[in-house]
Order: C-alpha cells, then structure tokens, then sequence
C-alpha cells in the first residue's frame, strides 16, 4: 500500500491548481489507471507537463509505504485484523511526518480521495491523533477530510505521485515507470518512509499494539 501526495499552505495549493489546470490541456482530469498506456507518446507529453506543476508551486512530496503480509501472521482470524490493514500504517506515518516536519506552531489537515473500504479507520486513526498538539493546545491534525474522484483537480498530484512510487517500486525499467517519472523529478527531498524496507520495524509496531489492546486478539463469533 502506498499513500502519497504532497504539503503546502493555501496560496501554493492555488498556484498548483492554475497551472495543473493548464497543463492539462483539454482533458478534465487525470486518472492514473484510467490512462491509455498502449499510447505512450501521447501520454509522454501529458505526464511531461504535469509532473512538475505540484514541484514549481512549492508543494512538498510527502508518502508512506506498508505491506500486510509483513506482519499478517501476527493478527491472522482476530477482531484487530480489520482495523490493521496496511493503509492504516501508511496513513499512520504520513500523519506522523508531517507533524514533525512542519514548525511546532502550525497545524495542517489531511484530504484523502473517498474510499469506501477503509474511511471507517482512517477516522478512527483521526481520534487517536488528538494527543498530537501544538505548544499552546491546538491540534496539529485539525481535520481529515474525504472528496470523491473528480470532484477537484487537488488529489490527482497525489495519485500522479503514488502512481509513480508504485511503477518505480514494481517495475524500475517498465514503461510505466518511465512515463510516471516527471512527477519524482525537481522535487524537494522528500519527506517519506518505506514500512515495507522496514518489516521488523512494523512488525514492532503490530505486537505494541497487541500489548496494549488484548482484547482485540480474540477471534470473532460467527
């Protein structure tokens, strides 16, 4: 699993908006796996231009990376398994690197494309951040917030980016790659963690979390 996309403040988001906008020329929106990758000199020219629209407006390339079957042994058949799915670890160290990342003093929010399958623990994963706050009480996590496909432009950088990290990681010599990789270029060192190059890493996490809820070890009744 990967969740990527990219941090920035309002001024910097309408920049990217404008010049995505543009950059698309007459399509109305980007759908990684929507495209036509048996046209790739059509699509070279497309994902040329965008990918370094989110990079010139001064947005930040945040992304977290996790593999279940890392740690799957470890709650196979419980009443935790649901909630431990990898999304909920990549979008756990996202949430966790931007808190660091950003001055003590500013808070951020978090807009995630709709999907139906794990919202239920991503606002789960939300209260649990209440303990993250700034120096005079604020939370850092001030909402997270959920659009569907199509609804903005603003979500299709990340799925450009995650795309890419995807290919990159499946396939480093594909096609599909080669034609994603714009959107890793001109970018600021990014802010990322790859679980899945630290399995005993996620797998210390998964038994913390064992230790602390039990209860939720136990197997479910039919």
């Amino acid at each position: 699993m990967i969740l990527a996309g990219f941090l920035g403040d309002a001024a910097q988001w309408k920049i990217c908006e404008e010049n995505w906008r543009i950059a698309l020329g007459k399509k109305q929106h980007l759908h990684m796996n929507e495209l036509r990758w048996s046209k790739p000199d059509r699509l070279k020219r497309l994902l040329d231009c965008l990918g370094p629209v989110p990079h010139s407006a001064g947005l930040q390339v945040v992304f977290s990376t996790a593999r279940m079957k890392d740690y799957d042994d470890l709650i196979v058949g419980t009443k935790i398994a649901p909630f431990l799915r990898s999304y909920y670890f990549s979008l756990m160290g996202i949430i966790s690197l931007i808190a660091k990342g950003i001055p003590a003093d500013e808070t951020f929010k978090i807009v995630l494309e709709s999907n139906q399958r794990y919202m239920a623990n991503a606002n789960g994963l939300f209260q649990m951040t209440r303990g993250l706050k700034t120096p005079d009480g604020r939370p850092k996590l001030v909402s997270l917030e959920f659009v569907d496909k199509g609804v903005t432009l603003l979500t299709e950088p990340g799925d450009y980016l995650a795309y890419a990290l995807l290919q990159t990681d499946r396939d480093p010599t594909g096609i599909r790659a080669a034609l994603s990789s714009p959107i890793l270029k001109h970018a600021k060192p990014a802010w990322g963690v790859k679980h899945h190059h630290q399995p005993e890493l996620l797998r210390q996490l998964v038994t913390a979390l064992i230790e602390k809820h039990p209860a939720l070890m136990e197997k479910p009744h039919d």
